[in-house]
């Protein structure tokens, strides 16, 4: 006899799931429109298995709208998570918040500066409050940890448009057929980031590209912010050729869109060798988009890219002002600014600084650590 569903929700710790979906963006000028997502959720078991919270809720999509070409992103902001058995299956139901970003390239930037800080320019996040509703059954007995999700309907809605230039204010999708993962208590789940160098040179003939000194800027990385539930995958660098911009002290913007990889599921670094006149900037911190631009204090800096790494997953610096929107960093850790420890990013970092890493594009893997 196989373990009942209720049994094992109140066995087991999380529920995960790691998705692709074709999902409605409704009330544009053209009607419904269909953008396919790759999306994920991870829920975690509270009271016994009489309730959940959310753990990870996330959309990715690139190039949702034919006005523009960018990348539209999802986070869970709060609200009630309920659940409860109905015969064989368990009906789960996310009543609550969103948040949604849509980094509009070459339209509009959709940044706003950091009330705390030079180095970082934030997303303009906008709410959509709707419901995500969830009814699982057990896929196969002799399989303790898999579900299917028989029916999974999910509408979230806007005041108004969140993508610039179109009217689109409501995103719906099913999650019907899609396999879900529980995960077994005292396991951690491992997720995994991307990251992508991009150098410039002058010209086919330069040989001495920017970005000398990315292998110890990485390690600075590795060495403050990699954990067993946190991998960080470095990609091989791009080499962009163009005159003038090795050594340029131009608007992190215009150097950071000067290469866009395809795959949105990444975070990019640019390095440059001039003077960018606060060693490093992230843009569209915690977003999908976020990337990062490094200037000259990188070679005399060897922290400031796990600096940066810190504002793309969502860091602020310690003691922000109460209208800061990123999470608090520790004092004293890698996310402190330089030019309080003599113009060098300290050389610590803390577990509740890694435990909060959180942007859209560090999907989970389906792998849990002992």
């Amino acid at each position: 006899m196989g373990v009942s569903v209720k049994q094992q929700l109140e066995a087991l710790a999380n529920l995960h799931t790691a998705f692709q979906i074709e999902v409605t963006l409704e009330d544009t000028t053209e009607g419904q429109k269909k953008a396919l997502f790759e999306g994920y959720l991870t829920l975690r078991t509270i009271g016994g298995g009489s309730c959940f919270e959310v753990v990870d809720f996330g959309l990715l999509a690139p190039n949702i709208s034919d006005l523009d070409t960018g990348i539209l992103s999802t986070r869970w902001v709060g609200g009630e998570v309920t659940a409860q058995p109905e015969g064989a299956d368990r009906v789960i139901s996310l009543n609550g918040t969103i948040e949604v970003y849509y980094d509009s390239i070459g339209r509009e930037s959709g940044f706003i500066y950091s009330p705390a800080a030079n180095d970082v320019r934030l997303p303009k996040w906008r709410p959509l409050v709707g419901v995500l509703n969830l009814t699982l059954r057990e896929r196969d007995a002799t399989r303790f940890n898999e579900f299917i999700v028989v029916s999974g309907n999910g509408r979230f809605e806007a005041f108004g448009s969140f993508i610039p230039g179109a009217i689109i204010k409501v995103i719906s999708f099913n999650l019907a057929g899609q396999t879900v993962m529980l995960v077994p208590p005292n396991r951690r789940q491992i997720r995994r980031v991307r990251l992508r160098p991009v150098f410039f040179r002058d010209s086919e003939n330069d040989v001495s590209p920017s970005g000398g000194n990315w292998t110890e800027q990485l390690e600075g990385v590795l060495r403050l912010w990699a954990i067993p539930e946190l991998v960080i995958h470095p990609e091989p660098p791009r080499i962009v050729t163009q005159q003038g911009v090795k050594a340029d002290e131009d608007d992190v913007e215009v150097i950071s869109g000067l290469f866009t990889d395809p795959s949105y599921q990444i975070i990019e670094i640019f390095m440059v060798d001039g003077d960018l006149g606060f060693g490093g900037f992230t843009i569209a911190a915690g977003a999908a988009s976020a990337k990062i631009v490094l200037g000259k204090e990188s070679v005399t800096n060897p922290q400031l890219l796990a600096h940066e790494f810190g504002h793309a997953v969502g860091g602020g610096h310690p003691r922000p002002p109460d209208d800061e929107p990123l999470w608090e960093a520790t004092e004293g850790s890698v996310l402190e600014i330089s030019e309080k420890f003599g113009g060098t990013n300290p050389d610590m970092n803390s577990d509740a600084n890694r435990q909060r890493a959180a942007n859209p594009v560090i999907l989970p893997i389906r792998i849990w650590l002992p």
